[in-house]
């Protein structure tokens, strides 16, 4: 037991992982503080340098997704290198390997069983190498005087605020699993001959004009779903309505829409899966949001899908 923030009052610390998290709430803290402020920032040059195009164009997704990313992946290597120190390093060659199961041949039925194979056994390696530390995986960088070369990098920087970098990859690790799923359901969707045009970015991406005139062209009668436990054509039509409202504008998907419809193929890529799974404020303590979801949030704005939900509240 350990002093609580309650005066006279203790608190159960000995989970290394939450007790980890408890002794530097203040830091954290901060550091979520300078993430918005550096992310205010940085959109503001970006949109200088790049400016965003209209809100129904075609490019405003693409263009909010670029400029998210990059943000990410530069502000969440700077932190995790004053989290971890250079045991982001290791950090980095599990994600590329994990990223590579999924890579080559995404719809392929091994993929599912590598990555839980993969993920699972790297839980249990972490555990029992203590997360594989520097002197143990470069001996042959120890000679001489002084304790080498692996020792330094092991306590570079102190070895960061958080040394127990494997501790906290619990979390990621589901992030992990996450991601190489989703790509290979969308995959295997694409080979069973279902088009990317439902996808959350595609509605995202279509212009109004384009966008009615394809769902008018496919029609109620097109989606099997709505034949399942439908009585009528009058049912049929009602249903109808509720998704081409949804996919007219893609706020009015829900969390199950978000996490079940595909992203495109393209947008499964290095960078999107870096900035997915080390997103920083999702990073320490989760929670856990699908790469679906994930990037449907990120390029139709969570200030709209708030305000859309608000304004939903009020009317209903």
């Amino acid at each position: 037991m350990s002093p609580g923030w309650i005066p006279g009052r203790k608190v159960d610390n000995s989970d290394q992982q939450y007790a980890s998290f408890r002794n530097n709430i203040p830091i954290l803290f901060s550091v979520l503080v300078l993430h918005f402020v550096l992310r205010r920032g940085f959109n503001a040059v970006y949109a200088w340098v790049s400016p965003s195009p209209p809100k129904n164009s075609s490019y405003f997704a693409a263009h909010n997704l670029n400029r998210r990313k990059i943000f990410d992946i530069i502000f969440a290597i700077i932190f995790l290198t004053a989290l971890h120190s250079l045991n982001i390093i290791k950090i980095l060659f599990i994600l590329l390997v994990n990223f590579s199961i999924s890579y080559f041949h995404p719809s392929s039925i091994l993929v599912p069983v590598f990555t839980w194979v993969f993920n699972i056994g790297v839980l249990f390696a972490n555990e029992y190498f203590k997360g594989y530390r520097f002197r143990d995986i470069l001996p042959f960088f120890i000679a001489g005087e002084g304790e080498g070369v692996g020792h330094a990098m092991d306590h570079f920087m102190g070895g960061g605020i958080l040394k127990r970098w494997e501790i906290l990859f619990n979390i990621t690790v589901l992030r992990l699993i996450s991601y190489n799923l989703d790509h290979y359901w969308a995959a295997v969707r694409l080979e069973e001959g279902e088009t990317e045009e439902g996808s959350v970015l595609e509605v995202g991406r279509l212009t109004p004009q384009g966008e009615d005139a394809d769902l008018e062209r496919r029609g109620s009668a097109d989606d099997p779903r709505l034949d399942e436990g439908v009585d009528s054509r009058e049912e049929r039509l009602i249903i109808n309505a509720g998704l081409k409202k949804k996919k007219a504008d893609p706020a009015h998907l829900n969390e199950h829409d978000r996490i079940d419809t595909p992203a495109k193929v393209e947008d499964y890529s290095l960078l999107n899966y870096l900035a997915y799974i080390l997103y920083t404020p999702l990073y320490l303590a989760g929670p856990i949001l699908s790469f679906n979801d994930f990037i449907h949030q990120v390029c139709v704005g969570i200030l709209h899908m708030i305000l859309h939900g608000i304004a939903k509240s009020i009317t209903a």
